[in-house]
């Protein structure tokens, strides 16, 4: 407890607290204490009774916490890493180890494939389909994931 270990470094090893029974039950009321502890010097012992304004003086209450915000409104500011994942089929490693600039590797995979968008540890986050708006390449949502 540190309550003890406190007392026996302040007083050399010759302070312990007392079971909490020593201390007068009527004493120990939660309407009337706010600490209520009895400590032994040897032979004596001393009871140590403090309300709850002596308590609430020596240790204020801090301020109220304040309330939760929504997820939404928590997560807005942040960002992540977003990554589209098509599966173009299989190669055989030999020819990926030829591989040069301006190589142009033919798949079998249509055009608006469904892809995967996927944040930076991998959770898979939509499908899409590649697209074009205004010059730019995008991507099309067609089913979000959750």
């Amino acid at each position: 407890m540190a309550l003890q270990d406190l007392l026996e470094r302040l007083s050399g090893g010759g302070v312990q607290l007392a079971e909490s029974g020593s201390v007068e039950p009527a004493s120990r009321d939660p309407r009337r204490t706010g600490v209520a502890f009895s400590m032994k010097f040897g032979t004596v012992a001393l009871h140590l009774l403090l309300d709850h304004r002596a308590c609430d003086r020596l240790l204020p209450v801090s301020a109220p916490v304040p309330a939760l915000v929504s997820r939404h409104s928590a997560l807005a500011p942040s960002t992540v890493t977003l990554q589209a994942h098509v599966a173009l089929g299989d190669i055989a490693l030999q020819v990926i180890g030829g591989l040069r600039p301006g190589d142009v590797l033919r798949t079998q995979v249509p055009l608006d494939a469904t892809l995967q968008l996927r944040v930076a540890d991998g959770a898979a986050v939509a499908d899409a389909q590649l697209a074009v708006i205004d010059g730019y390449k995008a991507v099309r949502l067609t089913q979000t994931l959750n």
